[in-house]
């Protein structure tokens, strides 16, 4: 982020953030509730006026071609806050969704999470995208299944068969009772390039 430091520029952000609390949750997706970007520009209006503030979003793209959304929030005097930021290739997604839709709804996103964020404001446990959805279970999925072929690997087949209908303290447990182990020059080669980072 950005600023271009301005009296009007402060005193309008602390204008919405004392106003705006918490935008309404209206919309449900994949599992969550968010508020699309409509609503929040419909909800904000007023308060953006009575606080002398503009908001500009504009779609660029960087140097690698990626969709991204520089936000822009101007008061009178001159004062800005910007960001800017960018979205990986559009994958996924519903396949009734084009190409270009897919990007659409990237722009979107960004569009949300940029005003969202230079403004100080939260619409809670969204977690919009299909992609987010996708990945974690799509991950869920892959970490179950490894346990379970490591609990058959041990001539553990009955814990393997209970694997979908235990805690998750209880798939913890195993998950790190059947690590595989390392040998020596592996935790060796890993504990030196650990210290590279450092």
């Amino acid at each position: 982020m950005s600023y271009k430091h301005s009296a009007g520029l402060f005193s309008g952000l602390a204008i919405v953030r004392d106003k705006v609390r918490a935008l309404p949750k209206t919309k449900a997706g994949h599992g969550y509730n968010y508020t699309p970007l409509d609503e929040i520009l419909d909800y904000l209006r007023p308060t953006l006026e009575a606080a002398r503030l503009v908001v500009v979003q504009e779609v660029c793209t960087d140097e690698r071609g990626n969709a991204g959304v520089e936000t822009r929030v101007v008061a009178e005097d001159g004062g800005e806050a910007c960001a800017v930021c960018y979205a990986p290739p559009a994958e996924g997604g519903s396949a009734r969704m084009s190409p270009i839709q897919r990007v659409g709804s990237e722009i979107t996103y960004l569009r949300r999470y940029g005003l969202c964020a230079l403004l100080g404001l939260a619409s809670g446990e969204d977690t919009d995208g299909y992609q987010i959805a996708d990945t974690r279970e799509e991950t869920a999925r892959k970490k179950l299944a490894e346990l379970k072929r490591r609990l058959r690997a041990v001539g553990r087949d009955e814990d393997a068969e209970r694997v979908d209908t235990m805690t998750s303290a209880e798939r913890n447990a195993l998950w790190k009772e059947t690590a595989e182990p390392v040998s020596d020059s592996a935790a060796y080669e890993a504990d030196s390039n650990a210290g590279d980072r450092i």
